[in-house]
């Protein structure tokens, strides 16, 4: 299971903030928020606790996506296996993806294929 702390690493990283204000910000979070939490970077992956998903999941993402790589949505697929479609694009980037015809279209087709959960 991936640690979960590159959501720290991007957030700096974007801010600009340096080595020290990394790990100062992952133990605020992790004290001040999730104090006693135990494996806490691991609750924020969609990958934890497979077995606890039982019902079809669509994995959208952009090979252009410059803030999560689509590397984390192929090992979201590969962790469900034949419960996962993936409907992966080129060109989108993270912004635009949501509002593009064609992933309309895929969540759409998804959703409606999809029997509704009980």
């Amino acid at each position: 299971m991936p640690d979960h702390t590159h959501l720290v690493d991007s957030f700096c990283t974007g801010a600009g903030l340096t080595g020290g204000a990394r790990a100062v910000l992952r133990t605020r979070i992790e004290q001040g928020l999730f104090p006693g939490v135990p494996h806490i970077w691991e609750r924020f992956s969609a990958t934890c606790r497979p077995a606890r998903l039982t019902v079809p999941i669509l994995v959208v993402h952009d090979e252009d996506d410059d803030m999560i790589p689509v590397a984390h949505a192929r090992r979201i697929a590969d962790t469900y296996g034949s419960q996962a479609d993936q409907l992966i694009t080129q060109g989108l980037g993270h912004r635009r993806i949501l509002a593009d015809p064609r992933v309309i279209e895929g969540v759409l087709d998804f959703v409606s294929a999809t029997d509704p959960v009980p």
